[in-house]
């Protein structure tokens, strides 16, 4: 997660299928909902990467297609983004 005067600007996530026989095989898609309207194209790529996440509850889900076609159920990662501090309501009382 990085961040610029409290205010987030990206976060990433890092993820592996399971695959002995043939790993490089493997590929993945993911969504951010709440920030994403649909699944992330089909990718090798076993990072996923968003940029100015606001306030709010998301849920991170990604996907795994095996050599033999077949894809996993997702694996699903639930969290809530905090406003900055100054945008907090005790801040706006002070």
């Amino acid at each position: 997660l990085g961040y610029v005067r409290g205010i987030p600007l990206f976060m990433g996530f890092a993820f592996v299928g399971i695959e002995t026989a043939r790993p490089e095989a493997v590929v993945y898609q993911w969504m951010l909902e709440g920030y994403d309207d649909d699944w992330s194209k089909p990718s090798r790529e076993n990072t996923a990467s968003f940029g100015n996440i606001h306030e709010g509850n998301y849920t991170f889900k990604v996907r795994a297609k095996g050599p033999n076609g077949v894809w996993s159920d997702e694996s699903r990662y639930c969290f809530s983004m905090l406003p900055p501090m100054h945008r907090t309501w005790w801040a706006f009382c002070l």
